[in-house]
């Protein structure tokens, strides 16, 4: 499945007006795929410009992007990474593993 570049822009817009940010993004952008064959669950980091999507069930990737679709990184050994949530002080991304039992912690910061 493709996700196009717009959809990810105007999530990361909603989220970026709400938590006061302006994210810095051309005005009409272009569909650009995403670097991962299918994809499970987004979420939008304000503070820093990313955006996080998860594989989902039977993966171990996570693809970071900047607010334009550029790649920032790829975190793997996340095996099944399908929800995802930033705590409240927006350091960390909880990610559920579906396929390892457990719960990961990501900074936002390192991206590790």
């Amino acid at each position: 499945m493709r996700l196009r570049r717009t959809s990810l822009l105007t999530a990361a817009t909603l989220v970026a007006a709400a938590a006061g940010a302006a994210p810095a993004f051309a005005a009409d952008p272009a569909p650009v795929p995403l670097q991962i064959p299918h994809y499970a669950h987004m979420l939008v980091d304000a503070a820093h410009q990313h955006l996080f999507v998860s594989e989902g069930t039977g993966d171990s990737g996570i693809l970071v992007t900047d607010f334009n679709g550029q790649t920032v990184a790829t975190i793997g050994n996340e095996p099944g990474a399908e929800g995802m949530t930033l705590s409240p002080d927006g350091s960390t991304v909880y990610v559920a593993l579906t396929n390892g039992d457990a719960v990961s912690a990501i900074s936002t910061t390192t991206l590790a």
